[in-house]
């Protein structure tokens, strides 16, 4: 599992170095969407739960919401770094 999101996080990161247009703001919209993501589903799908469903519930929304943030850190990181590169390459002219 940690090898996957290892992947994940690579492949995101490249993906956002090849092509940084608007990731700043695709990354925002993406993590505030995260961060609200287990309060959104425990609303709606509270009511049609059992009780021995909820911590369960709670660990998968906390784990999905986790995996979009670590996807958005990634993006983030490889577009700073495309433009730090693309800054220091139009310097050295």
């Amino acid at each position: 599992m940690v090898i996957l999101v290892i992947v994940l996080f690579c492949g995101v990161g490249v993906a956002a170095f090849l092509r940084p247009y608007r990731v700043f703001r695709r990354s925002a919209i993406a993590a505030s969407s995260a961060i609200a993501l287990p309060y959104i589903i425990a609303f709606t799908a509270g009511p049609y739960l059992g009780d021995g469903a909820g911590m369960g519930v709670a660990f998968i929304s906390y784990v999905c919401a986790a995996v979009v943030l670590l996807a958005a850190l990634a993006s983030v990181i490889g577009a700073a770094l495309r433009h730090a590169w693309t800054a220091l390459r139009s310097n050295q002219r």
